[in-house]
C-alpha cells in the first residue's frame, strides 16, 4: 500500500516536471532563441516610437501624466542600467514632441510598433507549427490594433492608479472608508498591473497566431509568461547589481546592451509560455483520448 502510494507521488512529480521540461526543449529545438533575438532588436526598436504614439493618444485624451506614470512604472521593471542609459532619451523625446509632430507620426510610430507585433506572430507560428499565414495586410492592421489595445490598456491603468487614491484623498474626514474597503483598494491597485499584462498576453496568445485558439488553450501560458517574467525582472536587477558591468566591456553602450538583454530574455519567457500551452493541450488530448478508450 505505501509502495504505491510512493509510486503514485513519483510518477505526479515525474509527469509536473516533465511538463514544465518539455516546453523549454521545444523553446530551443524550434530555434526559440533566433526568435527571441529578434523580437528584442524588433521592440528595441518599437520602444521609442510606442511612446510617442502613447504620448499622443495621452494628449488626445488631456491624460499626460497616466503617460508619463506609465513611462515611470516601465523604467523601475528594468534593469538600473537599462533605464539610466534610456530615460535621458526619454525625455528628449517625449518633451520635444510637439502637437503636429505627434499627429504625423502616428502613422510611422504604429507601423514601426507593429513591427515587433510581426516578430511575435512569427515566433508563435513557429510554436504552433504554421506554415501558411494569413495576408500581409491582414497582418499590419491587426498588429496596429494591437498596439492602440496596448496603449489604451496602458492609459486606463495609468489613470485608475492615480484616480483611485484621489478619491480616496477628497473623501470628506469625518468619511473614513471602512477597513475591509481599504484592503479592497490597495488589492486591487496591486492586482490591476498583473491583469493588465496578463490580459495583453492572453489576447496576443489567443489572436496573434494564424489559427484559432479558445481562451482555455492560452491562458495558462499567459500566466507561467508573467510568473517567469517577475522572476526574471527581479534575477536580472540582482545579477545587473551585484556581479555584472557591461560598462567594463561595452563602455557607455552598457545600458543599450542590458535593456537588449532583457528583451530577449523577456520574449525567450513570452514564447516559453506559448509552448508550454501547446504541450498542455497535447497532453488534455492524450487524457480525452484515453477515457474514450477506456469507455469502449
Amino acid at each position: 500500500m505505501i509502495k504505491d502510494i510512493g509510486m503514485q507521488f513519483f510518477q505526479l512529480i515525474r509527469s509536473a516536471l516533465l511538463l514544465f521540461l518539455r516546453p523549454i526543449g521545444r523553446f530551443f529545438s524550434h530555434g526559440g532563441m533566433d526568435y527571441a533575438g529578434n523580437v528584442a532588436f524588433l521592440s528595441f526598436l518599437a520602444i521609442f516610437p510606442f511612446l510617442i504614439f502613447l504620448t499622443a493618444l495621452a494628449a488626445a485624451f488631456q491624460e499626460t501624466q497616466a503617460a508619463d506614470n506609465f513611462i515611470n512604472w516601465a523604467l523601475s521593471n528594468v534593469p538600473g542600467a537599462a533605464a539610466d542609459a534610456i530615460e535621458p532619451i526619454i525625455d528628449d523625446v517625449v518633451s520635444k514632441s510637439s502637437g503636429s509632430l505627434l499627429t504625423l507620426s502616428i502613422l510611422g510610430a504604429l507601423w514601426i510598433s507593429a513591427n515587433a507585433i510581426e516578430a511575435l506572430r512569427g515566433g508563435l507560428n513557429r510554436v504552433y507549427g504554421i506554415s501558411r499565414p494569413r495576408s500581409f495586410l491582414f497582418h499590419r492592421a491587426q498588429g496596429a490594433l494591437i498596439v492602440v489595445l496596448a496603449a489604451v490598456a496602458v492609459l486606463i491603468a495609468a489613470i485608475v492608479d492615480i484616480v483611485i487614491p484621489l478619491a480616496v484623498s477628497l473623501l470628506p474626514d469625518n468619511m473614513a472608508l471602512p477597513e475591509i474597503a481599504e484592503t479592497l483598494i490597495a488589492i486591487g491597485e496591486w492586482l490591476f498591473a498583473p491583469l493588465v499584462m496578463i490580459s495583453l498576453t492572453v489576447i496576443m496568445y489567443r489572436f496573434l497566431p494564424d489559427a484559432d485558439h479558445g481562451l482555455r488553450n492560452v491562458l495558462p501560458g499567459a500566466l507561467l509568461a508573467y510568473g517567469l517574467w517577475v522572476a526574471l525582472a527581479s534575477a536580472f536587477r540582482f545579477y545587473i547589481v551585484n556581479f555584472a558591468d557591461y560598462s567594463l566591456i561595452y563602455g557607455s553602450l552598457g545600458g543599450v546592451i542590458v535593456l537588449l538583454l532583457f528583451l530577449y530574455l523577456a520574449a525567450a519567457v513570452f514564447l516559453i509560455g506559448a509552448e508550454f500551452n501547446v504541450v498542455l493541450e497535447a497532453e488534455r488530448e492524450k487524457l480525452a483520448a484515453a477515457k474514450s478508450q477506456d469507455k469502449a
